[in-house]
């Protein structure tokens, strides 16, 4: 088995192809979409209501949120979010909300 530094795109027929188109497309768009078709005088749902597990960093004096870290739909994903909020934020208070109730707390 070996490995190459460099890679070249091609087609079936073995005559290159141009690798550039597929850079200038561009990013995938995150959150919610809006078509052109659909009308626009009603805002989208926000995202909180979306991904209804929010994760927080607390500052230094444990008494005032920094930031919220991460947010996510299921539990299960919530949980490890919140496990790499700890790793990360060791000496931070982090705590696991589903909208006001608290499902996980360091308590650092």
């Amino acid at each position: 088995m070996w490995s190459c530094a460099t890679k070249a795109g091609s087609s079936r027929g073995g005559i290159p192809r141009r690798i550039e188109a597929s850079a200038r497309r561009s990013a995938p768009r995150i959150g919610p979409s809006v078509s052109q078709d659909e009308d626009n005088s009603t805002p989208p749902a926000p995202f909180q209501e979306e991904l209804p597990y929010v994760v927080e960093v607390w500052n230094a004096q444990r008494d005032a949120l920094e930031k919220v870290v991460a947010r996510a739909l299921k539990i299960s994903l919530a949980r490890v979010l919140f496990r790499a909020a700890l790793e990360e934020n060791p000496d931070r208070r982090i705590v696991l909300r589903h909208g006001t109730r608290i499902v996980e707390d360091n308590g650092a």
